[in-house]
């Protein structure tokens, strides 16, 4: 929908962005049960929009129980809804917190790296049609803010899918 202030990419030379916030929202009409169904529906429909308004579309999504896991490090399949979420999508970015995801040993032996860690999100380029994959950035958390900080650098740190824990 357009406001009476908003401008198209004619008017600005600017291309538009289409942003989709909680992709399992969106209404789809008629009847679909399974939400499978409804987020396939939904993902193509976003797709053929970019595809046919060459403009770029970028849909948050939610993660599976077992994404959110302490611990655990999300991954595409996690992603809740359709398979169509990792099929379809250009590139798949993912969010992570850095003390969940980083190798146990960097936290056993230096307790200090606990806190500092839990301060970082890590952004995970899950795939890119166009670009590399398997990059790991990690970012400063401003939540007091509600923002991340923009200087971004590569993780050093060795990162695993599942913390293996022993008492």
């Amino acid at each position: 929908m357009r406001t009476p202030s908003a401008r198209s990419g004619d008017e600005t030379g600017q291309v538009p962005l289409v942003v989709i916030d909680y992709l399992q929202k969106v209404h789809v009409p008629g009847n679909i049960p399974e939400e499978s169904e409804r987020i396939t529906s939904v993902v193509e429909g976003l797709k053929d929009l970019a595809l046919d308004h060459d403009v770029p579309v970028l849909a948050v999504t939610a993660s599976d129980k077992e994404g959110m896991q302490s611990g655990k490090r999300m991954r595409v399949n996690n992603l809740r809804g359709s398979s169509a979420l990792a099929y379809e999508a250009d590139t798949v970015l993912l969010l992570n917190n850095k003390y969940d995801v980083v190798a146990r040993h960097h936290l056993v032996y230096s307790m200090g790296n606990v806190e500092r860690f839990k301060q970082y999100a890590v952004l995970s380029i899950e795939k890119s049609r166009t670009g590399e994959t398997g990059i790991d950035m990690e970012f400063y958390k401003r939540f007091d803010q509600s923002r991340f900080e923009s200087d971004g650098h590569i993780v050093t740190e060795q990162l695993v899918d599942e913390r293996v824990y022993t008492e």
